[in-house]
């Protein structure tokens, strides 16, 4: 890898190949990343505890030790290390913070951004403090009631507003 120095270089490609070891395949240093299988490339970014890694491997224990192939993998050690520093580490460089223009910023598929209750989207609803929500909950129930189950319902009606927090989440 070009951006680390000779040491860090030697680490990283000796712990991958004891890695690659232990779980039963061979990894050719000479050869570009580029040029690497799936399994290799998840191994050398990801690590062997992965969920990348983990479907190539029929091992279901990691190694305990790297001498023995235990590899945290290069993005998710640089992951770590940024969030353990909370963005001021080496690796800030590499990171970068976008909203995702389709979402914005709520992390929820298409389908559930469309859900609506009372007027309000479910990420709406998500930053509305509970006691203005317990507050309308009238308002809302009588809105809901015509798209909800009536078993959900009746829960709802039965828990005589402890359930707002409940509701929010659910949305």
């Amino acid at each position: 890898m070009a951006i680390w120095n000779v040491a860090m270089n030697d680490y990283y490609s000796n712990s991958v190949v004891a890695s690659a070891k232990y779980y039963g395949f061979f990894v050719d240093k000479s050869l570009a990343v580029k040029d690497w299988k799936a399994v290799q490339k998840d191994l050398l970014f990801y690590g062997v505890e992965s969920e990348r890694f983990i479907i190539h491997s029929s091992k279901t224990q990691p190694p305990k030790t790297v001498a023995k192939g235990k590899f945290e993998g290069v993005l998710t050690g640089m992951r770590r290390r940024y969030q353990e520093k909370c963005g001021n580490s080496g690796e800030a460089d590499f990171f970068f913070q976008e909203t995702c223009p389709e979402c914005r910023g709520t992390k929820l598929k298409e389908e559930s951004r469309q859900v609506k209750v009372a007027e309000k989207s479910n990420s709406d609803v998500s930053y509305i403090p509970l006691d203005v929500l317990r507050e309308n909950q009238r308002t809302l129930k009588r809105t809901t009631s015509q798209y909800l189950y009536p078993s959900f319902m009746n829960w709802l009606k039965k828990s005589n507003g402890s359930s707002v927090s409940v509701l929010a989440t659910c949305l």
